[in-house]
């Protein structure tokens, strides 16, 4: 059993320890209010998007960002974060990866504490910074331009997923694989009446390189997109985790409050029936 002096110790340090939680979970959620307020998605861009594809499926067109090729390899793009106190969701995140992948498939990861876990299994990837505290184009232009390179000018890959945590709400975050290559957005149904309109339409220079030029900018909004899912999702997992631990902290301390009141009553006893014993002695 624990002396009160032991007892006193663990209940000084549980009390600090608890202070330094508040603490991040404060900051954590600052963060998070900070970082949700600045996000500005525009689904206009979707939209208009899926509706040209409707009509290029009607141009019959082949490009290659549309054509799937299933003799080449997948590449499967994992977002993990570079930061603790998230539970398990970098967990999720694998977890989803090695549900996809096939031996010939290859990996790429964003993030530290990803790289770090690969490394320990041994197994072949590529690495990419993780996700910043300012998010802005430049790193999701360069994941982009490397995707593209790759899959169109080395033709390496026939598809490319990503694998990250999409920001339902902060109470909610969901792993989600998405395919980023080929296209594979939502096709625009077209009535018949539109159908006479759309044999009209004369395409300048071509609808070839008019696909090209729009899938390279939703490329890059759609990652750019899902970095700040990634990031809201990682904040809001923090806070989450956080409060679970401080949770957890308050039982122990309201366990060890009763361990050591439990201990000076005992005490107390020992020393009353000691006094008590002495007297009938003398």
């Amino acid at each position: 059993m624990l002396t009160i002096k032991q007892i006193k110790t663990d209940m000084r340090f549980n009390h600090e320890v608890l202070g330094l939680i508040e603490v991040l979970k404060g900051i954590a959620s600052a963060q998070f209010r900070h970082m949700q307020a600045k996000r500005e998605k525009s689904l206009r861009f979707q939209k208009t998007l899926d509706d040209f594809f409707g009509m290029v499926d009607l141009l019959k067109s082949g490009h290659p960002f549309l054509e799937e090729n299933s003799s080449l390899p997948t590449v499967i793009i994992g977002v993990t974060s570079d930061e603790g106190f998230i539970g398990d969701l970098n967990k999720q995140i694998f977890n989803n990866i090695f549900e996809l992948i096939k031996p010939e498939d290859e990996i790429i990861i964003l993030g530290d504490r990803g790289k770090h876990f690969l490394e320990e299994l041994e197994r072949p990837f590529l690495y990419f910074p993780g996700v910043g505290e300012d998010i802005d184009y430049s790193q999701a232009e360069d994941l982009r331009d490397y995707l593209v390179k790759q899959y169109l000018d080395k033709k390496r890959w026939g598809k490319v997923l990503i694998v990250y945590p999409e920001f339902l709400s902060f109470a909610a975050q969901e792993v989600r694989t998405k395919q980023l290559l080929p296209y594979a957005g939502k096709k625009a149904g077209l009535s018949l009446e539109k159908l006479s309109f759309i044999r009209d339409i004369i395409v300048e220079p071509s609808s070839e390189s008019i696909i090209d030029y729009l899938i390279r900018v939703w490329l890059l909004e759609e990652i750019h997109n899902i970095f700040w899912d990634s990031k809201l999702s990682e904040w809001a997992a923090r806070v989450i985790h956080l409060e679970s631990s401080s949770q957890d902290l308050k039982r122990k301390a309201g366990q060890l409050e009763f361990s050591y009141f439990r201990a000076l009553h005992e005490v107390s006893d020992k020393n009353i029936r000691e006094i008590f014993a002495s007297r009938l002695m003398k």
